[in-house]
């Protein structure tokens, strides 16, 4: 991910998922994985219950998706986690 907007936008995108897979079973805890930028790759990040198959992926923070929250409520609170984790280029 190479801007903030870019994050932005994966962001809404990523928490517009889960609240569709969270209506789905809302029993389900969603946890936010990233995966920081090497000089091999980019960085990224999605919302999972479990953790992905790729050994690289770190979990962002330890506590779920809020259910009790809308989209926009979850936005502001991952764009602040999302801000403090490696997930950007370091060319920028």
């Amino acid at each position: 991910m190479e801007t903030w907007e870019e994050v932005q936008v994966r962001l809404r995108g990523e928490l517009e998922q889960w609240f569709i897979k969270q209506c789905r079973d809302n029993f389900e805890d969603y946890y936010l994985y990233y995966l920081p930028t090497t000089e091999a790759h980019d960085g990224g990040f999605m919302f999972l219950v479990d953790k992905p198959a790729n050994p690289d992926y770190r979990m962002g923070w330890n506590h779920p998706v809020n259910k009790g929250k809308t989209i926009d409520q979850n936005f502001s609170t991952f764009s602040d986690i999302l801000r403090k984790l490696p997930i950007m280029s370091a060319t920028i």
